[in-house]
Protein backbone atom coordinates (compact mmCIF):
# COMPACT_ATOMS: atom_id res chain seq x y z
CA UNK A 1 0.00 0.00 0.00
CA UNK A 2 1.68 3.07 -1.33
CA UNK A 3 -0.63 5.86 -0.15
CA UNK A 4 1.38 8.76 -2.22
CA UNK A 5 0.07 7.24 -5.31
CA UNK A 6 -3.52 7.08 -4.61
CA UNK A 7 -6.19 9.88 -3.28
CA UNK A 8 -7.38 8.32 0.39
CA UNK A 9 -10.11 9.79 1.09
CA UNK A 10 -11.06 9.08 4.63
CA UNK A 11 -14.46 9.94 6.40
CA UNK A 12 -13.69 9.57 9.73
CA UNK A 13 -16.92 11.35 11.57
CA UNK A 14 -16.51 10.32 15.57
CA UNK A 15 -17.76 12.85 18.60
CA UNK A 16 -18.52 16.07 17.78
CA UNK A 17 -16.76 18.50 19.63
CA UNK A 18 -17.39 21.18 21.72
CA UNK A 19 -15.29 24.56 20.54
CA UNK A 20 -16.13 27.53 18.66
CA UNK A 21 -19.50 26.75 16.71
CA UNK A 22 -20.06 26.33 13.05
CA UNK A 23 -21.76 29.60 13.09
CA UNK A 24 -18.50 31.79 13.38
CA UNK A 25 -15.98 30.25 12.12
CA UNK A 26 -14.93 27.78 9.32
CA UNK A 27 -16.65 24.68 8.17
CA UNK A 28 -13.77 23.57 6.38
CA UNK A 29 -10.10 24.26 5.06
CA UNK A 30 -7.93 22.87 2.61
CA UNK A 31 -3.86 23.73 2.96
CA UNK A 32 -0.92 22.05 1.33
CA UNK A 33 0.27 18.04 2.13
CA UNK A 34 3.50 17.80 2.24
CA UNK A 35 4.95 14.14 2.07
CA UNK A 36 8.72 13.23 3.21
CA UNK A 37 10.04 9.18 3.62
CA UNK A 38 6.09 8.09 2.82
CA UNK A 39 4.46 10.53 6.06
CA UNK A 40 2.30 13.38 5.73
CA UNK A 41 3.06 16.84 6.94
CA UNK A 42 1.08 20.14 7.49
CA UNK A 43 1.51 23.38 8.91
CA UNK A 44 -0.86 24.30 11.68
CA UNK A 45 -1.78 27.96 12.93
CA UNK A 46 -1.41 28.83 16.51
CA UNK A 47 -1.99 32.00 18.55
CA UNK A 48 0.86 33.08 20.86
CA UNK A 49 -0.81 34.20 24.59
CA UNK A 50 0.24 37.22 23.55
CA UNK A 51 -1.73 37.75 20.10
CA UNK A 52 0.61 37.02 17.72
CA UNK A 53 0.37 33.97 15.24
CA UNK A 54 2.98 30.81 14.63
CA UNK A 55 2.83 28.56 12.47
CA UNK A 56 4.19 24.98 13.31
CA UNK A 57 5.16 21.64 11.28
CA UNK A 58 3.27 18.48 12.42
CA UNK A 59 3.41 15.16 11.19
CA UNK A 60 -0.40 13.64 10.48
CA UNK A 61 -0.61 10.25 12.09
CA UNK A 62 -4.08 8.71 11.68
CA UNK A 63 -2.06 5.89 14.33
CA UNK A 64 -0.76 8.15 16.94
CA UNK A 65 -2.67 8.70 20.30
CA UNK A 66 -1.48 12.21 21.97
CA UNK A 67 -1.86 15.97 20.34
CA UNK A 68 1.86 16.14 20.69
CA UNK A 69 3.81 19.07 20.91
CA UNK A 70 7.62 19.73 21.47
CA UNK A 71 8.56 21.52 24.37
CA UNK A 72 10.22 24.63 22.43
CA UNK A 73 7.04 24.66 20.58
CA UNK A 74 5.17 25.02 23.62
CA UNK A 75 7.20 27.64 25.64
CA UNK A 76 7.55 29.90 21.99
CA UNK A 77 3.37 29.80 22.13
CA UNK A 78 3.58 30.61 26.16
CA UNK A 79 2.17 27.44 27.66
CA UNK A 80 2.95 26.00 31.11
CA UNK A 81 2.19 23.48 32.75
CA UNK A 82 2.94 22.52 36.42
CA UNK A 83 4.36 18.59 36.79
CA UNK A 84 5.84 16.40 34.30
CA UNK A 85 5.42 12.90 34.07
CA UNK A 86 7.70 9.54 32.50
CA UNK A 87 5.92 7.99 29.88
CA UNK A 88 7.51 5.14 27.67
CA UNK A 89 11.02 6.86 27.86
CA UNK A 90 9.25 9.95 27.47
CA UNK A 91 8.66 12.67 29.62
CA UNK A 92 5.65 14.65 29.07
CA UNK A 93 3.38 17.49 30.99
CA UNK A 94 -0.36 18.84 30.40
CA UNK A 95 -0.44 22.28 29.55
CA UNK A 96 -2.61 24.43 32.25
CA UNK A 97 -4.34 26.19 29.35
CA UNK A 98 -4.03 24.10 25.68
CA UNK A 99 -3.16 25.90 22.84
CA UNK A 100 -5.55 27.43 19.53
CA UNK A 101 -4.81 25.78 16.84
CA UNK A 102 -5.89 26.46 13.19
CA UNK A 103 -5.82 24.54 9.87
CA UNK A 104 -6.07 26.89 7.38
CA UNK A 105 -8.95 29.57 8.70
CA UNK A 106 -10.64 26.70 10.86
CA UNK A 107 -10.29 26.00 14.62
CA UNK A 108 -9.56 22.56 15.55
CA UNK A 109 -11.73 21.43 18.70
CA UNK A 110 -8.85 19.67 20.46
CA UNK A 111 -9.43 17.70 23.92
CA UNK A 112 -7.84 19.41 26.70
CA UNK A 113 -7.10 16.22 28.40
CA UNK A 114 -5.16 14.84 25.15
CA UNK A 115 -2.89 17.71 24.40
CA UNK A 116 0.87 16.74 25.66
CA UNK A 117 4.13 18.12 26.02
CA UNK A 118 7.08 16.91 25.08
CA UNK A 119 9.66 18.01 27.33
CA UNK A 120 13.15 18.35 26.83
CA UNK A 121 12.36 17.72 22.41
CA UNK A 122 12.99 19.98 19.87
CA UNK A 123 11.20 17.83 17.15
CA UNK A 124 9.15 14.96 17.07
CA UNK A 125 11.47 11.36 17.74
CA UNK A 126 10.77 9.78 14.21
CA UNK A 127 13.34 9.05 11.73
CA UNK A 128 13.80 11.77 9.33
CA UNK A 129 10.80 13.64 10.83
CA UNK A 130 11.67 17.10 10.91
CA UNK A 131 8.29 18.17 13.01
CA UNK A 132 7.14 20.25 16.14
CA UNK A 133 4.25 18.40 16.56
CA UNK A 134 2.11 15.41 15.91
CA UNK A 135 -1.45 15.37 14.79
CA UNK A 136 -3.24 12.32 16.18
CA UNK A 137 -5.99 10.02 15.41
CA UNK A 138 -8.85 10.87 17.84
CA UNK A 139 -8.15 14.42 16.62
CA UNK A 140 -9.05 13.55 12.44
CA UNK A 141 -12.07 11.42 14.37
CA UNK A 142 -13.93 14.24 14.87
CA UNK A 143 -13.72 15.48 11.27
CA UNK A 144 -13.97 14.56 7.71
CA UNK A 145 -10.53 14.55 6.18
CA UNK A 146 -9.24 13.99 2.71
CA UNK A 147 -5.51 13.17 2.41
CA UNK A 148 -4.90 13.91 -1.74
CA UNK A 149 -1.25 12.91 -1.94
CA UNK A 150 -0.97 13.32 -5.88
CA UNK A 151 -1.88 16.99 -5.71
CA UNK A 152 -0.27 17.85 -2.26
CA UNK A 153 -3.19 18.54 -0.50
CA UNK A 154 -5.12 18.31 3.06
CA UNK A 155 -8.76 18.86 3.76
CA UNK A 156 -10.71 19.11 6.74
CA UNK A 157 -14.11 19.64 7.44
CA UNK A 158 -16.90 19.58 10.13
CA UNK A 159 -19.01 16.09 9.88
CA UNK A 160 -21.82 16.62 6.68
CA UNK A 161 -19.92 19.93 5.04
CA UNK A 162 -18.20 17.82 2.18
CA UNK A 163 -19.62 15.37 -0.26
CA UNK A 164 -17.76 12.26 -0.41
CA UNK A 165 -16.58 11.15 -3.63
CA UNK A 166 -14.87 7.79 -5.47
CA UNK A 167 -15.96 4.78 -4.03
CA UNK A 168 -16.72 3.81 -0.27
CA UNK A 169 -15.12 0.81 1.63
CA UNK A 170 -16.35 -0.15 5.19
CA UNK A 171 -13.61 1.30 7.47
CA UNK A 172 -14.63 1.04 11.04
CA UNK A 173 -12.89 3.63 13.39
CA UNK A 174 -12.47 3.02 17.47
CA UNK A 175 -14.10 5.11 19.66
CA UNK A 176 -11.41 6.23 22.31
CA UNK A 177 -8.53 5.92 19.83
CA UNK A 178 -9.75 7.00 16.36
CA UNK A 179 -7.57 4.35 14.95
CA UNK A 180 -8.95 3.91 11.51
CA UNK A 181 -9.14 0.25 10.29
CA UNK A 182 -9.15 -1.08 6.53
CA UNK A 183 -9.34 -4.43 4.73
CA UNK A 184 -7.42 -5.77 1.77
CA UNK A 185 -7.31 -8.55 0.46
CA UNK A 186 -4.30 -10.89 -0.27
CA UNK A 187 -4.24 -13.91 -2.36
CA UNK A 188 -8.37 -14.80 -1.62
CA UNK A 189 -8.38 -13.67 1.91
CA UNK A 190 -9.00 -10.49 3.54
CA UNK A 191 -7.11 -8.85 6.31
CA UNK A 192 -7.41 -5.79 8.86
CA UNK A 193 -5.39 -3.33 8.25
CA UNK A 194 -4.77 0.06 10.78
CA UNK A 195 -5.04 2.52 8.28
CA UNK A 196 -1.59 4.78 9.92
CA UNK A 197 -0.65 7.46 7.85
CA UNK A 198 2.43 8.04 10.42
CA UNK A 199 3.98 4.63 9.20
CA UNK A 200 6.50 4.94 6.54
CA UNK A 201 5.53 1.24 5.19
CA UNK A 202 3.28 -1.26 5.51
CA UNK A 203 3.35 -3.44 8.44
CA UNK A 204 2.56 -7.26 8.49
CA UNK A 205 3.09 -9.72 11.34
CA UNK A 206 6.08 -12.48 11.08
CA UNK A 207 3.47 -15.78 11.07
CA UNK A 208 1.42 -14.27 7.86
CA UNK A 209 4.26 -13.63 6.11
CA UNK A 210 5.48 -16.88 6.68
CA UNK A 211 2.62 -18.22 5.79
CA UNK A 212 2.32 -16.27 2.65
CA UNK A 213 6.06 -17.97 1.64
CA UNK A 214 5.15 -21.48 2.58
CA UNK A 215 1.74 -21.18 -0.18
CA UNK A 216 4.46 -19.63 -2.42
CA UNK A 217 7.77 -20.89 -2.67
CA UNK A 218 8.58 -19.65 -5.90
Amino acid sequence: MRLRRSLLVVSIIGIAGSGVTAATTPDSATVPLHVELNRPYVELTFHRTNGATRTARFVVDSGGGGFLMVESLARDLGLKWDKTIREEGSEIAQPSVPPVAFVGGMPLDLDTNRVMVLVGSERIAAPGARAEGLFPSHLLARYHVIFDYPNGKFTIARPAVLKPQGKALPMPVSRRSGFPRTEIEVDGMTYGFLLDTGASFTMVSEVLLKSWGDKHSD
